[in-house]
């Protein structure tokens, strides 16, 4: 039986009274039905990728472009933003233009795939797991793209949203 949705919060999200709060739901949203990849969650590829950046697939609300892990404060929004609502996924490593965007969401710049160092991984697990409330463990794929860098995908499963 499903409950009031989980609340995942970040540490500059509300008070700490507030973090019981349920989420609202619109009815009949069936959340995190798709992605972009053209084989699945699990199964992505560089080609998948490249095809992200080449065809400027715009953000929206289940994809979020971020250049780089930084501080964590923007990929951990991110995931919290994805959390509360209907699940998605962050690519960590890719080049965003927000000048060009669409309604205010970005698309791949001209930078393309720039890639994080694969030591950033291990990094974002701990953020996720120290800096979130409750601690969260979303799936991270490291995709390797012939720099010696990595794009993590990290795939927020919109089910943690409506389970406590």
């Amino acid at each position: 039986m499903l409950t009031a949705p989980f609340r995942l919060a970040c540490p500059t999200d509300f008070p700490k009274e507030r973090l019981s709060a349920p989420i609202c739901t619109l009815p009949g949203m069936v959340a995190g039905r798709g992605t972009p990849f053209r084989l699945g969650w699990g199964r992505v590829e560089k080609t998948d990728l490249d095809e992200l950046v080449r065809d400027k697939i715009p953000e929206g609300f289940q994809l979020e472009y971020k250049r780089e892990l930084g501080d964590g404060d923007g990929v951990l929004n991110a995931v919290c933003a994805l959390a509360n609502t209907f699940g998605g996924e962050v690519l960590i490593g890719v080049d965003e233009d927000r000048k060009s965007a669409t309604q205010g969401f970005g698309i791949p710049g001209p930078g393309g795939l720039v890639g994080v160092e694969p030591r950033e991984k291990p990094r974002l697990v701990s953020f996720c797991a120290n800096r979130l409330v409750p601690p969260f463990d979303p799936e991270i794929s490291a995709i390797d793209i012939d720099n010696g860098k990595v794009v993590l995908v990290v795939r927020v499963d919109s089910r943690i949203a409506l389970a406590r």
